[in-house]
């Protein structure tokens, strides 16, 4: 009885070091997604704030209070703002470590939410996005982060897989990537 309850101690270890390994690949997985994104979104950002910039410049240049111009510049400037700040937390809860969380998801709005994350790669590399989207789908009960992880790694393993293309090719023809949404009605 000793030796089997020995064995089944060391299998528990063995079965939690395994565990802790699968969690340990998945971490770094996730940070080497983090870094081929860091570029990208690095890019992103001083869009948004280069036209933030332009604003505060216009807005020193001594305008006349009835400037028609201001308004126009302020909205721009918040919408760059927004922009930014997106970005910025897209990639703060891309990167946080934590437990699922499920809620009712807008799968169309999680795409566009993942897309913004990789738009700049697409630019870089010629690639058209074609999007397909269903305007009525239902709601889905899901994590919404860990799945725009998942939706980030499938977009860039297909804009790898276009660049391998290309390469394999030797020709600059751009590559396109069609996303699609349907639901599934029985």
């Amino acid at each position: 009885i000793r030796r089997a309850v020995r064995h089944a101690i060391e299998r528990k270890g063995i079965y939690e070091e395994l565990r802790d390994m699968q969690m340990q690949l998945i971490q770094s997985e996730k940070m080497e997604s983090i870094g081929r994104l860091a570029a990208g979104v690095a890019h992103e950002v001083k869009n948004p704030l280069a036209q933030i910039l332009m604003g505060i410049e216009y807005l020193n240049t001594g305008i006349e209070p009835d400037d028609e111009n201001v308004p126009k510049i302020l909205a721009s400037m918040e919408h760059a703002l927004h922009r930014a700040d997106e970005i910025v937390r897209g990639l703060l809860d891309f990167s946080s470590d934590r437990k699922l969380g499920l809620v009712e998801t807008d799968v169309n709005a999680l795409i566009e939410k993942a897309l913004v994350l990789v738009e700049i790669r697409f630019k870089e590399q010629s690639i058209e996005l074609e999007k397909d989207l269903a305007p009525d789908l239902p709601t889905v009960r899901l994590d919404p982060v860990k799945m725009e992880q998942v939706l980030i790694n499938i977009i860039f393993n297909a804009a790898q897989a276009i660049e391998g293309a290309q390469a394999i090719d030797e020709q600059e023809q751009p590559g396109k990537i069609t996303i699609r949404t349907r639901a599934n009605t029985l």
